[in-house]
């Protein structure tokens, strides 16, 4: 589902170039598109290396999000190693703002190879997002009503498998998340029509399951026009609302409050003997207004948590949420999950407090500019091409030719 890159020293540039390149081969990408997703991974581990001394690359196929392209199109993304106030890579005294123009440079190359990017910068560090497509001139793709971000960071020689299924048909998107042992059977679950159907799914992988302490099962049925979502599962995990607060409805407030609504904490006890304390299902169901999100991970993540201090990262992508809140709140590095859901056409805001590229950067990339609208957080990069105030030519019929 997901390949997980540690970028510690000049050494794995190689091997994130080696994983990108492998990738881009088995999603079908041809030689020109392969080997500009190398340069991209190379290009963001670098920009890791230099600006925050490492971090870690993450690349994963989008073809469970996308649907009606003729290959699926890959994420990377580039969380930075949290900063240390006392550090050499430590910017004293910068905001997020002051952070983003910082690193306008590094931003301008990473411009001219992805299809779309997307950015949130704060005093612990950058995470970068961008898709790269298989086609030079990416055209118009059919995107689910659910956008859908996750970040799996197995520990290195961590075997334990995780799996994910989306499906979005009549407005109506489930997600089916698994892991460990809970892995194989998201793919059960998920294949399954009905969400009352894929409960008892769960419940009878529940029921053979000798313990629950290593795995986690949950789905989610979410409405995005009815505004409403209902979740159920087994296992460790923990599901939740976020809202921004009334004081800053887009989150850019950094005095705005938001709301985190525990919908589940599942943590089925074991007993003598490894023996599960089996009581009914875990289920429930709430509201999902306008701009919120669905937060779904395992108990790797420390509780409680809360995003009141990162001014616009409610406006993100959910991939950048979901890197945020892994990077800062996992109880170890390199475990847990985080999976994090909002409206796909609420991807196309922007955060205002993310400042803008500085003027030297800005000019090297001003046929990339992003700004909204793809559906996935960002404006393909090829359609920024042709400046808006640009219209095309209509060709006049010749003699004989009817007019288009």
């Amino acid at each position: 589902m997901q390949t997980r890159i540690a970028i510690d020293a000049t050494d794995d540039l190689a091997n994130a170039h080696d994983a990108a390149t492998e990738l881009a081969v088995r999603c079908g990408f041809g030689e020109i598109a392969t080997e500009r997703l190398g340069r991209a991974a190379v290009a963001a581990a670098t920009g890791m290396l230099d600006h925050a001394g490492g971090g870690v690359l993450h690349l994963r196929p989008l073809q469970e999000e996308v649907t009606g392209a003729a290959a699926p199109q890959v994420e990377i993304l580039a969380v930075d190693r949290p900063l240390s106030p006392d550090g050499p890579y430590a910017s004293s005294g910068e905001d997020g703002t002051h952070a983003g123009a910082r690193a306008g440079d590094r931003l301008a190359a990473l411009y001219e190879l992805a299809t779309a990017l997307d950015r949130y910068d704060s005093p612990a560090g950058s995470v970068i997002r961008m898709t790269l497509s298989p086609a030079d001139r990416p055209g118009p793709v059919s995107l689910p009503a659910v956008a859908v971000g996750v970040v799996w960071a197995p520990a290195d020689g961590d075997v334990a498998p995780c799996g994910l299924n989306i499906h979005s048909a009549r407005g109506l998107s489930t997600v089916v998340l698994g892991l460990g042992r809970g892995a194989e059977a998201a793919r059960r679950v998920a294949a399954l029509q009905g969400f009352s159907a894929q409960m008892q799914q769960i419940d009878r992988v529940r029921a053979t399951l000798p313990g629950g302490g290593d795995m986690a099962l949950a789905a989610a049925q979410i409405e995005a026009q009815a505004g409403h979502v209902r979740v159920a599962g087994a296992g460790r995990f923990c599901a939740c609302v976020v809202e921004a607060g009334a004081d800053g409805a887009d989150g850019t407030d950094g005095a705005a409050t938001v709301a985190v609504q525990p919908l589940l904490r599942q943590r089925e006890a074991l007993v003598d003997g490894g023996a599960m304390v089996r009581g009914p299902l875990a289920q429930a169901q709430a509201g999902w207004p306008p701009h919120a999100l669905l937060v779904l991970h395992d108990d790797g993540l420390s509780w409680p948590w809360t995003l009141e201090a990162y001014p616009g990262l409610l406006a993100c992508h959910p991939a950048i949420v979901a890197a945020v809140l892994h990077r800062d709140y996992c109880r170890q590095p390199g475990h847990g999950c985080v999976l994090v859901c909002r409206r796909s056409d609420e991807c196309t805001a922007r955060a205002p407090a993310r400042a803008a590229l500085p003027a030297a950067a800005a000019t090297s990339a001003t046929t990339a500019a992003v700004t909204a609208a793809d559906g996935d957080g960002t404006r393909p990069v090829a359609a920024a091409r042709r400046s808006a105030g640009t219209t095309r030519r209509r060709r006049t019929p010749g003699p004989g030719r009817p007019a288009a």
